[in-house]
């Protein structure tokens, strides 16, 4: 069998006490006590992204890697249309060179690596 106790009156009063000193300090919302706030690990997506890249920086619009016309490029595996929507001619430029070796051949796997980070910093799915 077991026994229940019973609480004092005082035990009984002092945590009666303790209850209201709690309920009349506002409440901390959840939100408030979390690390993370929505804006901490998703830029907005008007804001512009950047990313290094064989010693080049890119900044691009995220709204041009996830526009239509730029994703039935890269469903086509189109990169080089994808990469002037998404970084611009001279950006495209800038990669040819910053890939290129010494006798100028830019290796192509490195353009797609190039992309795969474009959309990674633009978080989309699709790629």
């Amino acid at each position: 069998m077991t026994e229940t106790t019973e609480k004092s009156r005082e035990e009984l009063e002092a945590e009666l006490e303790s209850l209201r000193a709690q309920s009349s300090a506002p409440a901390i919302a959840t939100r408030d006590r979390s690390p993370l706030k929505p804006s901490d690990h998703r830029p907005p997506i008007k804001q512009p992204r950047t990313v290094e890249f064989a010693g080049e920086s890119y900044t691009f619009d995220v709204r041009a890697a996830k526009d239509a016309n730029t994703m039935f490029a890269l469903q086509r595996n189109d990169f080089e249309t994808v990469l002037v929507r998404v970084i611009g001619a001279d950006g495209l430029k800038r990669a040819l060179e910053s890939t290129a070796d010494e006798d100028g051949f830019s290796d192509f796997e490195e353009l797609a690596e190039l992309t795969a980070a474009l959309y990674k910093a633009a978080d989309s799915k699709n790629s």
